[in-house]
């Protein structure tokens, strides 16, 4: 099944329907349940996941130290200086 979150008819974005069925299938199985998320806990979760990464790259030593992947973050992610690698995450 090829797809993602949204259909997109006639310029209209619409919530694909059988992504909410996997998404609700799986939160029931998980016992889980559904809720709004602000956007700095989306902000913290995408952060842990760089930051993991970048754990891993230097563990892996693809990166000889962390300011050669602070200066990745600040280039290719294209945040700007005055907010650091990550977003001024502190």
């Amino acid at each position: 099944m090829g797809g993602s979150w949204y259909r997109y008819q006639t310029g209209t974005r619409i919530s694909d329907p059988e992504v909410s069925k996997l998404i609700e299938r799986a939160r029931d199985d998980r016992g889980g349940h559904g809720r709004s998320l602000v956007p700095e806990e989306v902000r913290n979760w995408a952060l842990a996941a760089i930051i993991d990464e970048a754990l891993l790259v230097l563990e892996d030593k693809v990166a000889a130290s962390a300011s050669d992947i602070a200066i990745g973050g600040t280039s290719a992610i294209g945040e700007e200086d005055r907010l650091g690698a990550l977003g001024g995450a502190s």
